[in-house]
């Protein structure tokens, strides 16, 4: 009884297929059409000018599109007005944009590049030529032991990672920094990094150039808990305030339960109309803080328990960020150059060798 019972389950099934399937035609192939249009090019990166800059042993990435209207035959890529490499391999039949960029092996220099799309009827259409450099960068070995550096080479990279930072607004470069250029800031812009690629532990300190506008409020680095404005239970806060003749740099650190000021008052204190280029450096331990300016301690003390990263998202460059701005610590319009961070306190000899080297 059981073989029958399946015997028919199995007939019932086959009898179902056949029904479904009637009433539909057989697939059947349709040609193509005719190739009346050449192939479209799109050279989205590099633009006309820009400098491209790559990790030493990276392929530098040209984001690209190359469209035909029926078939691609070929896409060349014509580097210095030469064929550098031709692709004939298509996933799609009619489009090569893969998404990560094609990535030309070439090293740092300037250039020009053309791109050519051939279709199979032998139709072809040459890009513009665009000129672009190449910068890489080589691996990077830390001159003071910092984990995190930024040259502010005409880019927003830190040397370590070959990541560039987030940029938010539309800051730009002085040319004349104290090492080559210099970051400028402009309203509304700002520089950020994930917290957990930048800071670990209970220890660290930063160091930098700078040249403070004249401007009321801002901030200058900052990692605060996200979630709400100034709040300062966790991460750091290092601002200035004052008018036009006199900003007061200040430290502000929270370690998970609440938060400790390091005002300098008057030692702290920069008149921006008479002075230029400053250095500034901040230091963390686990059981105390400090404040540099020009290699000396303008405000120092002891920390009740180390700092905390809870809630720490991101941290701000020339900015309080939107954790840390209620009271006007926003965008900052001064100059930075030279930005370094260490996972560890550094002594004052440490900062003021420093100094000296970028002199």
């Amino acid at each position: 009884m059981k073989t029958v019972k399946t015997i028919l389950y199995t007939l019932g099934i086959l009898l179902s297929i056949n029904a479904c399937n009637d009433g539909i035609d057989d697939i059947t192939p349709q040609e193509p059409g005719t190739d009346e249009l050449a192939p479209t090019v799109t050279i989205n990166s590099p633009q006309d000018g820009e400098q491209l800059i790559v990790a030493a042993s990276s392929p530098v990435p040209i984001m690209l599109e190359v469209v035909d209207d029926i078939e691609l035959d070929k896409v060349t890529i014509h580097i210095n007005d030469e064929v550098l490499e031709t692709i004939t391999d298509f996933t799609d039949y009619r489009r090569y944009a893969p998404l990560q960029g094609h990535g030309l092996d070439i090293e740092s220099g300037s250039y020009t590049i053309r791109i050519e799309g051939t279709d199979k009827t032998g139709k072809s259409t040459l890009s513009e030529q665009i000129n672009f450099s190449v910068a890489k960068m080589g691996n990077f070995e830390p001159i003071y032991g910092e984990s995190f550096y930024m040259s502010f080479q005409n880019h927003y990279l830190d040397h370590e990672s070959v990541e560039s930072a987030t940029v938010t607004g539309f800051p730009g470069f002085e040319e004349n920094g104290i090492v080559g250029a210099a970051y400028q800031g402009a309203e509304g812009a700002s520089l950020s990094f994930p917290v957990a690629d930048v800071f670990s532990g209970n220890e660290m300190s930063a160091t930098f150039w700078y040249n403070i506008a004249q401007q009321g409020r801002s901030g200058i680095l900052s990692a605060s808990p996200s979630g709400s404005n100034n709040n300062r239970v966790a991460g750091f806060r290092l601002f200035r305030e004052g008018g036009d003749d006199a900003q007061t740099i200040k430290l502000n650190i929270g370690n998970g339960s609440y938060d400790q000021w390091f005002d300098g008052g008057a030692a702290a204190t920069v008149d921006p109309q008479t002075t230029d280029w400053i250095h500034v450096a901040i230091t963390i331990s686990e059981s105390s803080a400090a404040v540099y300016i020009n290699g000396e301690v303008v405000s120092q003390g002891d920390l009740g328990e180390p700092v905390s990263w809870d809630n720490c998202e991101d941290f701000y460059i020339a900015s309080g960020g939107p954790h840390f701005s209620e009271w006007g610590h926003a965008e900052d319009l001064s100059q930075y150059d030279e930005l370094r961070l260490f996972e560890k306190a550094l002594s004052q000899d440490e900062i003021k060798a420093i100094i000296a080297a970028e002199q």
